[in-house]
């Protein structure tokens, strides 16, 4: 079935930082990454430790194009091994973006738009 993503998606190779969320207060060093693309909704990026579905990310996300550093807590809700080396995509969907205020969403959902408004609405495969 063909579908148009509730958020569409654009490729960027932000830096990201990320931290598992544990029930208990742990302060394990935050693990450098980049994304592979990015949402309104969410960001994939590639990781070279396994993290669990559902578990609890707070992200730092950083790029040249925005203002400030996007700060997000948000939900791992896939993760692929890839074939070629030890390497692992994690998609994870935003729980919470931004600072206290909506600005960091705002800045992001408004990069996206105008990255998209300018190429061709593309469709996807969505998997039942």
């Amino acid at each position: 079935m063909l579908k148009k993503r509730k958020f569409p998606r654009i490729d960027q190779n932000w830096h990201l930082k990320y931290r598992t969320l544990e029930q208990h207060v742990d302060q394990n060093s935050p693990l450098s990454s980049l994304a592979i693309n990015v949402s309104g909704g969410g960001v994939c990026f590639t990781t070279k430790h396994e993290v669990p579905t559902n578990a609890l990310l707070a992200l730092e996300i950083e790029s040249p194009d925005l203002e400030m550093p996007i700060i997000a807590m948000a939900k791992a809700v896939w993760s692929k091994k890839r074939r070629l080396d030890d390497m692992f995509d994690l998609g994870c969907e935003f729980y919470w973006v931004g600072w206290k205020d909506d600005s960091a969403q705002k800045s992001l959902a408004d990069f996206i738009k105008h990255q998209t408004a300018t190429s061709d609405d593309e469709a996807c495969v969505v998997e039942d």
